[in-house]
């Protein structure tokens, strides 16, 4: 089983909008690019925990659980048991 975390996408939104922030000007802040970021934001993508550490400095004082969740995931092995 692994542990993935994933952005609580309503309540991202919300916060990038109220700091005036574009998708293009966050991930320019981040360092990655909007195409990422975006997939990030829709649950495609996940985002490291230096990319988590970046955005929770940015949209300070936001703590971790206001703006991710985990996700627990089991391989193809466990689901097979």
């Amino acid at each position: 089983m692994s542990i993935r975390v994933q952005i609580k996408r309503e309540r991202f939104e919300e916060e990038m909008a109220k700091r005036n922030l574009s998708g293009g000007q966050l991930s320019e802040m981040l360092g990655i690019s909007h195409t990422h970021l975006s997939q990030c934001i829709r649950g495609i993508s996940h985002p490291s925990s230096k990319i988590r550490e970046k955005i929770l400095s940015i949209l300070y004082p936001l703590q971790w659980e206001d703006i991710f969740f985990t996700l627990n995931s089991h391989s193809i092995e466990d689901k097979a048991k």
